[in-house]
């Protein structure tokens, strides 16, 4: 899988479930630099697989932390 471009990867990876992503950034520098330590995956991740936890969903543009709101 290393010679897939990184779009290909990151749709191949969105569709492994949490331990598998984990296993797979375990496996590889190259993955895990690629994936795991990659802010902008992990936000589609989320956003794809809880779009509904994201309704309420607040981030503090100043501060950079997430908070609920209700």
């Amino acid at each position: 899988m290393e010679q897939l471009r990184q779009d290909e990867l990151f749709y191949i990876a969105l569709m492994l479930d949490i331990d598998e992503l984990v296993s797979l950034c375990n496996s590889s520098k190259y993955y895990n630099r690629i994936l795991c330590q990659n802010d902008k995956f992990w936000k589609f991740k989320v956003y794809r697989d809880y779009p509904e936890s994201l309704i309420n969903l607040f981030i503090s543009q100043n501060e950079g932390i997430i908070t609920y709101k209700n």
